[in-house]
């Protein structure tokens, strides 16, 4: 019998509470995040076809953050945060839509994409990668004069705080 989507992420909580009791706070800290993010994704994902799932995920994803919270001060270790995160992206793309006299959603429509996915990116949960970049500024319609800076300092912003991680 294959396991469901919740045992499946009944598992990995269990993990990662595990690692944090077991191994060290900053690996548990590590897969609990991942975790996080991963349903923060699958809320995205479900979006408008699944409203009631979206829901759940959305709450499961605050319920582990408020767990994580929780267990780093039963164990007094805060680890540090990078000092660039997704949201930084997030507010650049909210602003840039903006200039260019558009809202989010309608910067997706011109995406062609749903508008929980730039949602996902202009909200941190989703991770930008330089395609989706490119695409961002294809539909903006940045012209070609000043698009090669933009566009490496928004790669710049979403992936920074990878680069940050695998250094520690």
């Amino acid at each position: 019998m294959a396991p469901t989507q919740g045992n499946i992420l009944a598992q990995r909580k269990a993990a990662a509470v595990n690692a944090y009791l077991t191994i060290s706070p900053e690996q548990g800290r590590t897969l609990m995040l991942a975790l996080i993010r991963d349903v923060r994704h699958a809320a995205v994902t479900a979006g408008d076809k699944h409203p009631k799932h979206a829901s759940l995920f959305r709450a499961y994803a605050n319920d582990l953050s408020r767990q994580m919270a929780y267990l780093d001060t039963q164990l007094e270790t805060v680890s540090p945060m990078p000092p660039v995160s997704l949201t930084e992206f997030g507010n650049r793309l909210i602003k840039l839509a903006r200039q260019y006299g558009m809202s989010t959603y309608e910067l997706a429509l011109k995406m062609g994409v749903p508008p929980d996915h730039v949602n996902g990116l202009a909200y941190g949960l989703l991770d930008p990668d330089p395609k989706t970049v490119s695409h961002i500024l294809d539909a903006l319609g940045v012209p070609d004069a000043s698009r090669a800076a933009l566009e490496k300092n928004l790669n710049r912003l979403a992936y920074r705080w990878l680069v940050d991680s695998l250094r520690q």
